[in-house]
């Protein structure tokens, strides 16, 4: 979350650098001392801008001018200001480096910057002409100067809008890129080699009021560009969830800039909202980053970086970026970063592949319509007579886990379910079954993951049919059965229990178990055809 006004709000995305300066007339170097200093900027500031005497002794309120020199590595060069440091101390930094001449608080450009809110800088409501503006003069003591609004100090603007905020900026791409002097109010304004520092202001749809402060880079900075680019090695991947994905970055420096640079290399997993730093490993030996991510190019070096991520359960994308360290600027800012897009395949479902129902009649032993004894035997499979005693096989596939290995699994019930006996059937009057039965059927126990498959069984009596054999009913006055079989729905309801385990790695190669117990539950259906009698009862 960003901090409430008085808490300044600095992304500072660590770039810029200390470099030598070639002799000549232009950049002769800076002053050594804080007298030359103010000296030379005054005489600037009057050739430029036809303001005579800005650096003075004192500021409105007293404080003296001072030449704080800026210890931060990277930095370089110095801020003339007034008054001492203040404010709070974070990683051995004061939050302001001193006062302006109207005695504003003068933020530090290397105070580690505070916590950022999300989006871009160019979502943000901005506050036009902020000197001029009434609610902030009344209530921030804004003064405006002559420096504000003015298209001279775009450069130093944008250019410590690079350095600071280019994660977060839309940077040359923005609307608002060749307007920021707009916005920004000006505390203390750039020099040849003196940082310069502004403020802008937005304002929240509930009406409170946040600034960030903009640095504003020495024109000294401003030097032969180089033209940092990264690639990766691809832009679309698909994967599923838990996967590990590799990249491959080429970070590289062109070949005809005149010197080596250093720049800042970063990697970022961006998942929704979020953004995850990730690690970058060296391909060679002589890669390895400084720890603040940085790393000198000479002149067409390029060095290669492998980048892993986890994929999530859902869409993201991995962002690599090359920014200067060494010089405040890039020749092309286009291939200054490169991303690719993941997508997760969709799981698919658990199966337990095709539950095989098979149904196995045999007859019943006694005597036939001929008044002959019949032993039992073997019916046509998923044929029956009527009382014969059926045996219900159902064959089930071992599961397929959505991922991962499969550790066990069991058929962890079973019904089946047939046609019910009409209760006024007799063998002189068939009539049609009503309703149904549900029985439960025999289940093996668990199985490891070598089984392919298990059968569950069940036996039944088909007691409740005689098509095939005609049969013409004197109650009723019709024909009840005919010589035709029909068939007759048989269906076996059954749930599959299974364990799998997979393993989830994070960025950091971090790697943990899941273990998952899931059921599916299914049916399978097989028509048993009736194509007769089997015994005849007989009076004795």
């Amino acid at each position: 979350m960003l901090k409430k006004l008085k808490k300044a709000v600095i992304f500072f995305l660590s770039v810029l650098m200390i470099f030598s300066i070639p002799a000549g007339p232009a950049l002769a170097g800076p002053p050594a001392s804080l007298e030359e200093a103010k000296a030379a900027a005054n005489q600037e500031l009057l050739e430029k801008f036809g303001v005579p005497d800005y650096f003075t002794n004192t500021n409105i309120s007293g404080k003296p001018l001072r030449r704080h020199e800026l210890a931060e590595p990277g930095y370089g060069y110095y801020v003339l200001t007034w008054g001492d440091p203040h404010g709070d101390i974070r990683d051995g930094h004061r939050r302001y480096v001193g006062y302006t001449k109207l005695d504003e608080d003068f933020t530090n450009p290397t105070f580690p910057h505070d916590a950022w809110a999300g989006g871009k800088l160019e979502d943000r409501n901005w506050i036009r002409y902020p000197w001029d503006n009434k609610e902030l003069q009344q209530r921030y003591n804004i003064k405006g100067n002559k420096f504000d609004g003015r298209p001279e100090l775009l450069w130093h603007i944008q250019a410590g809008l690079i350095i600071k905020y280019s994660d977060v900026s839309l940077l040359a791409q923005s609307p608002m890129w060749e307007h920021w002097h707009e916005y920004v109010h000006i505390m203390v304004p750039p020099t040849e080699y003196s940082w310069g520092m502004g403020r802008m202001w937005h304002k929240l749809p509930d009406g409170s009021i946040w600034y960030i402060s903009i640095p504003l880079a020495p024109k000294a900075l401003d030097i032969e560009k180089p033209d940092f680019s990264v690639t990766l090695d691809k832009h679309q991947v698909q994967a599923k969830t838990g996967d590990t994905i590799e990249f491959v970055a080429t970070f590289a420096l062109n070949a005809d800039h005149p010197r080596a640079e250093t720049a800042k290399l970063t990697a970022f997993h961006v998942v929704g909202g979020s953004q995850f730093q990730v690690t970058l490993e060296p391909l060679g030996s002589a890669d390895k980053l400084n720890s603040d991510g940085t790393i000198e190019f000479q002149p067409g070096e390029q060095k290669k970086f492998k980048i892993r991520v986890t994929a999530q359960g859902q869409k993201s994308k991995v962002v690599v970026k090359i920014n200067p360290w060494s010089v405040a600027y890039d020749a092309n800012w286009a291939n200054n970063s490169d991303e690719a897009l993941i997508t997760v395949e969709k799981l698919p479902p658990p199966s337990t592949g095709s539950g095989e129902l098979v149904l196995q009649a045999y007859s019943y032993p006694g005597k036939d319509l001929r008044g002959n004894y019949q032993p039992s035997k073997p019916r046509p499979v998923n044929t029956a007579k009527w009382s014969d005693d059926v045996t219900a096989t159902l064959t089930v596939k071992k599961p397929r886990p959505p991922r991962g290995t499969l550790d066990w699994w069991e058929i962890s019930s079973a019904k089946l379910t047939y046609p019910k006996r009409n209760p006024s059937f007799s063998f002189g009057r068939p009539l049609p079954p009503q309703g149904t039965v549900t029985v439960n059927m025999k289940v093996p126990g668990r199985a490891d993951p070598d089984t392919d498959e298990l059968k569950a069984t069940a036996k039944f009596v088909e007691d409740w049919a005689m098509d095939g054999f005609p049969v013409y009913s004197m109650i009723d006055g019709k024909q009840l059965t005919t010589e035709k079989p029909k068939d007759y729905p048989v269906t076996a309801t059954y749930t599959v229990r299974y364990q799998y385990h997979y393993v989830v790695c994070d960025e950091d190669g971090d790697c943990e178990t899941i273990y998952v117990t899931a059921e599916d539950t299914r049916t399978a259906t097989q028509n048993l055809r009736v194509t007769g009698a089997g015994t005849v009862p007989y009076a004795s």
